[in-house]
């Protein structure tokens, strides 16, 4: 008897189940979602009347169908349309033939639309009538770039959505920096306004003095769409920028980090020892003319009297050289000092100092899509 109703009791259950079957089987397939401008039109697929629109059209399977929309007195629509596995279609007809609808919504909400020069209504606009044919369509607002595309319109829906670009990004000033003089793009402006102080996008150059700064810190920066551009101050920065400077010319990299005395002094007295020694060179030179001369007179001396007197004047420009080229010496040790004492104090005490490092963040993805659809 137990077995009897335990096998009655797993009979029972079976009904159940297939029903959970079908209905799984019914939630997966496909619909058809149907539209016209005007509405209430009747919707045929495959020569079978199934409502007016608009109309969702369940029960159908995968595969493709002939959708009809008809209203009199306006043209009748007809399309092959493939229903996918997944999902559902749309179909939408504009059955008057004379005019297109405009759907638009933008990234900025209430934006001005443009169709040419006539201004169509503020985003998001809702099957708005547009004219058959080529048009340009501009969607305008404060502090955004204008938005803009072409359309060839023929009768039926087409969907836009518009990301509009935002003109400025901002710049801030790290806390450390508090009561420092600024200068962005060479107009002074109070360190206490820049805080996400809206800039251009594009190019920009600031410049910092701080009372703790031997010299202002500059920077190069650029300035995107909505990009948070924050300003601080690294201290200790070794550049060699100084070091090639006197390098190239003494006392330059001295003078360019506000050691201007120490800078025109270098530069002075490496000019003055290199005008010493060259001159000290020129002299030994002649010096030395002068000694091989005499020397190839005194070689060439054919009687006593003219050899006494060439010997004579040989050893005193013997001794003119020699002095000569001992004051070429000490003015090219000179020089040499002066250079390398002009090299190794802009490397030691001109190579280390601040500079500004401008971090960038950038915002977040727009979730809001960008692009065209269509309606069939």
């Amino acid at each position: 008897m137990r077995a009897l109703l335990f096998i009655i009791s797993i009979l029972s259950l079976v009904p159940a189940y297939a029903q959970d079957l079908i209905t799984e089987d019914k939630s997966s397939e496909v619909k058809l979602i149907v539209d016209s401008d005007p509405a209430d039109a009747e919707v045929y697929v495959d020569g079978k009347l199934y409502g007016l629109t608009p109309l969702s059209v369940k029960g159908l399977a995968p595969g493709t169908y002939e959708v009809r929309i008809k209203k009199e007195p306006f043209s009748t629509f007809t399309q092959k349309v493939e229903c996918p596995a997944l999902g559902y279609k749309e179909v939408f007809s504009v059955l008057s033939g004379k005019y297109a609808l405009l759907n638009l919504e933008s990234s900025v909400s209430g934006a001005e639309i443009f169709l040419g020069d006539s201004l169509l209504g503020t985003a998001p606009l809702l099957n708005v009538r547009i004219p058959l044919g080529r048009h340009a369509i501009r969607a305008k607002t404060k502090d955004y770039f204008d938005w803009t595309a072409e359309i060839n319109a023929s009768p039926t829906q087409y969907n836009f959505k518009a990301v509009m670009k935002y003109m400025y990004g901002y710049l801030s000033l790290d806390k450390s920096l508090e009561g420092a003089q600024v200068s962005i793009d060479g107009k002074k402006v109070d360190a206490s306004e820049l805080n996400n102080y809206k800039l251009g996008m594009g190019e920009h150059k600031i410049e910092v003095n701080h009372s703790s700064f031997r010299i202002p810190a500059e920077e190069d920066f650029l300035v995107g769409s909505e990009t948070r551009n924050n300003v601080k101050i690294e201290s200790g920065y070794f550049s060699l920028k100084a070091f090639f400077r006197s390098l190239l010319l003494p006392g330059l990299g001295q003078y360019k980090d506000n050691a201007k005395l120490k800078g025109i002094s270098v530069f002075s007295g490496t000019l003055l020892s290199g005008m010493l020694w060259l001159s000290s060179e020129l002299s030994n030179s002649k010096k030395l003319k002068e000694y091989n001369d005499t020397r190839d007179e005194y070689s060439k001396s054919n009687s006593t009297a003219k050899t006494a007197d060439a010997h004579y004047r040989l050893l005193s420009t013997y001794d003119a050289v020699k002095k000569s080229n001992n004051m070429k010496n000490i003015t090219m040790g000179a020089f040499i000092a002066v250079y390398a004492y002009n090299v190794l104090d802009a490397l030691i005490f001109h190579s280390s100092g601040q500079r500004l490092i401008i971090t960038q963040e950038k915002p977040q993805g727009n979730l809001f899509n960008i692009g065209l659809s269509m309606a069939l």
